[in-house]
């Protein structure tokens, strides 16, 4: 399979037709990088890798402030009703529960990141799976060579730093972005193998953050749209699918409602 570096980010030139050939993709971008590596799914290959609270489509009229996002989560944190130990933790709750947060989600199972970008596999269009090397990325953008896992004050404040409210946010949130473990586990975190990388002040999606001088490790395996109906047949066959990654009601739901075709 050939790979080319387009505009720093390594892309396979023709896309995946099976699951095999995905799976050899991915061998090949692990040789090339490293094993430790995390995944992310997209239905349609214009999506870009931002996090919801920073994209245009999330906000009408496009209003975005960083004191409507204080006032977001302060009225989360208040109204939980679910003690948790930091902000970070809440941040979590939120993304876990729809809100739009600077959290965008990763995996460290490429199968579990194929299930994303082809589970609805009549709206696909040029699917893509991205790939990030998380200890390379914070080496690059923050000099420290490791994905931070909160079991340290240093760390807590470190990441506190970016989604603080008490924090004037245009003075002191970091710039870029960082690769971030999750602060606690639940079924889902485990199930989907999760790591994050939470966004600062600047609002770059990561394939063009990667253009800039010092450039970190990025790829994407794109897949070819027409076999993306049989790869996910396989993908099923092989264990991965909704239940499997949502192991709890919804994950349930979902299967059924996938196995009987319902809508």
């Amino acid at each position: 399979m050939e790979f080319r570096e387009i505009e720093h980010v390594m892309t396979n030139i023709q896309p995946v037709k099976s699951l095999s050939e995905y799976i050899s993709a991915v061998n090949h971008i692990s040789h090339t990088f490293t094993d430790n590596l995390w995944y992310r799914g997209h239905s349609k290959d214009t999506y870009l890798n931002l996090p919801t609270i920073l994209r245009k489509d999330t906000w009408v009229d496009d209003d975005y402030s960083y004191r409507t996002e204080y006032d977001i989560f302060k009225t989360f944190k208040r109204k939980c009703k679910i003690h948790k130990e930091t902000d970070y933790e809440y941040l979590h709750l939120m993304q876990h529960f729809g809100l739009p947060t600077r959290l965008l989600d990763w995996t460290e199972s490429s199968l579990t990141a194929l299930f994303f970008a082809i589970k609805n596999s009549e709206e696909c269009k040029q699917p893509v799976v991205w790939i990030i090397d998380p200890w390379d990325f914070n080496n690059i953008l923050h000099h420290e060579k490791v994905v931070f896992d909160f079991y340290g004050k240093l760390v807590h404040k470190k990441v506190d730093s970016y989604i603080n409210p008490s924090h004037d946010h245009t003075n002191n949130m970091p710039d870029l972005p960082i690769a971030v473990m999750p602060s606690f586990y639940d079924e889902r975190l485990i199930a989907q193998k999760s790591g994050f990388i939470l966004f600062g002040k600047d609002k770059t999606p990561l394939e063009e953050l990667v253009k800039r001088d010092d450039y970190f490790n990025l790829a994407k395996i794109n897949i070819d749209t027409e076999s993306s109906s049989d790869i996910l047949t396989d993908l099923i066959m092989a264990g991965v699918d909704f239940h499997s990654v949502y192991p709890d009601l919804y994950g349930l739901v979902n299967q059924i409602k996938m196995k009987w075709n319902l809508k």
